[in-house]
């Protein structure tokens, strides 16, 4: 319970110094937006969003450790290269939102974009024996796109939620 709050407390005064608000609060200080959704802001939530940040990160290792082998093994079922596409990249796109809940959309898709372009351009290397493609890289684009359109829906119902309970309040 002191941890709790310690870490609460700390929370809310970095907030306040760097004047955080929670998105869609109207300004709103971080102590209120964790009063609206519940306390989320314990240590396990601090260990929580490192682990996520760390599988994000293993993630993008393994995509591009995949994608540059010059033979990478035969997955189970042998799917279609844009299959494994869609899924590397939403997979990524999902890791990304809930690591970082708080992120730009725009900045999420620009980013993995330009991981799938990287990783196009660098299958082209001759070397690497592998085929750089257009159309992988608008796979990648599609399902970093998809992710991110229902991550919007889940967003935009959770400040319904909190709406809702506040009016509810009143």
């Amino acid at each position: 319970m002191q941890i709790r709050l310690a870490f609460s407390d700390w929370l809310s005064g970095f907030a306040r110094h760097y004047r955080w608000s929670a998105p869609g609060a109207s300004g709103k200080s971080v102590t209120q937006f964790v009063s609206t959704f519940g306390n989320r802001h314990t240590m396990s939530s601090g260990i929580r969003s490192f682990l996520l940040s760390g599988l994000l990160w293993l993630a993008i290792l393994f995509t591009l450790l995949m994608a540059l082998l010059p033979k990478p093994p035969d997955l189970p079922g042998n799917p279609s290269d844009k299959l494994q596409h869609v899924a590397a990249f939403a997979t990524l796109t999902l890791f990304a939102i809930l690591t970082y809940p708080r992120a730009r959309y725009r900045r999420v898709f620009v980013a993995f974009a330009c991981l799938g372009a990287m990783i196009e351009l660098l299958q082209a290397i001759p070397i690497l024996h592998r085929d750089a493609e257009f159309r992988d890289w608008l796979a990648d684009c599609g399902a970093i796109l998809f992710v991110l359109c229902l991550g919007h829906v889940w967003r935009s119902l959770l400040r319904w939620r909190a709406g809702q309970a506040r009016k509810a309040k009143n």
